[in-house]
Parts: structure tokens; C-alpha cells; sequence
């Protein structure tokens, strides 16, 4: 009998500490989807946009139709967050499955992409906006060790090995890049971070100089 009320106020505390989690970390989630919101528009000053909710804290995609002052047409954005809001997921989530905020940003150009291209973190294995590329397809392939970490990357045209410097030299935590001539776009792949929105948007104007 002792036993059974034991593990009555243990649940009893249990579901207490996931209630006030739940809340906690729902406000700190909100609050970072509407920073990102403001980050993203204030960068890239979209002239139409279209949200689409992935759930009530998943996160977003959206789609911007960009000015003519832009190097873009458009944008494509998703955003997908770690479930901190549930107490007994987060720790899987956050050591197993997704491990941090995501943000891809793709962008198609108004020039034409010519240069197939394709980086990832030797830390990083997901999915994003778009499915990795066919490596095969590539005829150099090559590991580069960094200040900010190890990336594999496949190229063609040894002028875009310029994009690693690029990368290793931002404050940004890129996970992945692709240009892809068939699809027209370049996206890039990083921890979801109001304060570093401006300087992906920089990556992407520098990738786009040099492979369109």
C-alpha cells in the first residue's frame, strides 16, 4: 500500500513539473518563431509572403516573393524546432533525433545557377528542404578540416571551394549547402538564430556570385 501511494505523489509531481515545463518552454518557442518571423522579413523584405504553420510549436515554411532589388526571385524558408515543450521527449529530441533549431533557407536566383555544388558537416546527418544530391554525379570529392569544424564537400569547379572559406569564416553554424542547376536553387542549412539571419542571407548573395 505504502508503495502504490509512493508512486501516486511521484506522478502526482511528475505531471505538476510537466505542466509548468510545457508552459515555460511554450513561451520561449513562441517567442523565437515571431524573432525569426522579424529577422527573416527585415533581411530579405519580401514584397508577398505565405506562412504555413507545421503544427502548433513544430515551426513554419513560408515563401517569399522578393523586389527587383534583390538578387532572388524567391525564397523558401522552413523552420522546425526541437520539442522543448514536452519534458519527456526533449531529452530524445535533443541528444538523438534533431539536436538543435533548425533554419533552411532556399533561394532561387535571378540569374541562372550553373555549378552544382554540395557541403555537409561531417557532424551532421538529416533531412531538410532539399533531398542531398546524387554524389555519384560529382567527380571530386574531398575533406576539409576548418577552425569551425570538418566538411565533406563535392565539386566540379575547383573556384567553389571558395563557399568552405566562406562558411569557416562566418559566426554561423553551417550544416549544408546545395546549388543544384536542375532545381535553379541554393539553400543553405544552420541553427535557427534570429541574430544570424543577416549573415546567411550574406552566404547565400556570395554563393550565388559564384556559381551563377
Amino acid at each position: 500500500m505504502v508503495e502504490w501511494r509512493l508512486l501516486i505523489v511521484l506522478l502526482s509531481l511528475l505531471a505538476g513539473a510537466m505542466v509548468i515545463w510545457f508552459f515555460y518552454y511554450r513561451r520561449r518557442m513562441l517567442r523565437l518563431m515571431v524573432d525569426m518571423v522579424k529577422a527573416l522579413e527585415d533581411t530579405f523584405k519580401p514584397v508577398d509572403k505565405n506562412y504555413y504553420l507545421l503544427g502548433y510549436l513544430v515551426g513554419f515554411r513560408a515563401i517569399y516573393d522578393l523586389p527587383r532589388s534583390s538578387p532572388f526571385r524567391k525564397a523558401y524558408i522552413l523552420l522546425t524546432l526541437i520539442p522543448r515543450h514536452s519534458l519527456l521527449y526533449y531529452p530524445i529530441a535533443r541528444f538523438v533525433t534533431m539536436r538543435f533549431d533548425r533554419l533552411e533557407v532556399a533561394v532561387e536566383p535571378r540569374a541562372r545557377v550553373e555549378e552544382d555544388f554540395y557541403l555537409r558537416r561531417l557532424s551532421y546527418m538529416g533531412l531538410g528542404l532539399g533531398r542531398a544530391p546524387d554524389t555519384t554525379s560529382f567527380p571530386v570529392r574531398e575533406r576539409v578540416r576548418t577552425i569551425n569544424g570538418s566538411f565533406e564537400i563535392y565539386y566540379s569547379n575547383p573556384t567553389l571551394k571558395k563557399i568552405v572559406h566562406y562558411i569557416s569564416s562566418s559566426n554561423v553554424k553551417i550544416y549544408r549547402v546545395i546549388t543544384s542547376r536542375e532545381g535553379q536553387l541554393i539553400s543553405i542549412l544552420t541553427e535557427a538564430n534570429p541574430k544570424t539571419v543577416k549573415e546567411v542571407y550574406d552566404i547565400l548573395v556570395k554563393v550565388s556570385d559564384i556559381t551563377c
